[in-house]
């Protein structure tokens, strides 16, 4: 004869459940807090000491005079290539960084949706004129780096040296600037954004630490002749 027999129902273990979902929030927590730190880890780590190697100063110091003669003969290099027929009225140019595999970015003087476009401040300073050309852009974390993505194109702006080429096309004029210094700036510091009608300027202009809006990251440009 088989004897029955009944099997114990397990009990509830909630200790393990509460274990389990601990162990959940504090992985969800860590993950957060990394992500959010992230930027700025990595700016004391590695951005800092790049940026220490470049010299980079704080304010902008003014740019020197240039003498009359390099005046006149900017003057005739600026006016070497056909004009637009009225420059205010050209809503985007094109800006080219071979060090950065930067190719044609379409630069907007109209539209200030920096996810589209980099952004030119001030519809009547740009490229190719006397003044400073203000050039806004997105930057995040430089592994996620793309030339073609508006919204992370200025993540590697802090590799640019002195002396590194920045291509400008406005219509049918190329002209060729060459980076001057760059510098790191509390966003309430204005003087970035002067102008300064001396010469032709481009200004880049993005966030720092990446992913971050704590402060600005300002590369600056000089006009070198038109191509």
């Amino acid at each position: 004869m088989v004897n029955p027999y009944y099997k114990k129902k397990e009990k509830f273990n909630s200790r393990r459940y509460l274990y389990i979902l601990s162990l959940v929030f504090l992985t969800t927590g860590l993950t957060i807090l990394v992500y959010v730190l992230l930027p700025l880890i990595l700016w004391y780590i590695y951005f800092q000491p790049v940026f220490a190697v470049q010299n980079i100063v704080n304010p902008i110091p003014k740019a020197n005079i240039i003498s009359s003669s390099n005046k006149e003969a900017l003057l005739t290099d600026l006016n070497s290539t056909p004009r637009q027929k009225n420059e205010s009225d050209i809503s985007k140019y094109l800006i080219s960084i071979p060090r950065l595999n930067i190719e044609n970015a379409v630069v907007s003087t109209i539209d200030t949706n920096t996810t589209k476009y980099l952004v030119n401040y001030g519809k009547d300073n740009i490229p190719g004129k006397f003044g400073n050309a203000l050039i806004f852009g997105h930057s995040t974390l430089p592994q996620f780096f793309n030339a073609k993505n508006y919204k992370t194109i200025f993540a590697n702006i802090y590799k640019l040296r002195n002396g590194d080429k920045i291509y400008a096309t406005v219509g049918d004029s190329i002209y060729l600037y060459r980076v001057i210094r760059s510098i790191v700036v509390p966003p309430s510091d204005m003087s970035p954004f002067e102008q300064d009608y001396n010469n032709s300027y481009i200004t880049l202009v993005t966030c720092t630490p990446p992913g971050t809006l704590w402060k600005r990251l300002i590369v600056k440009a000089r006009f070198e002749k038109t191509i």
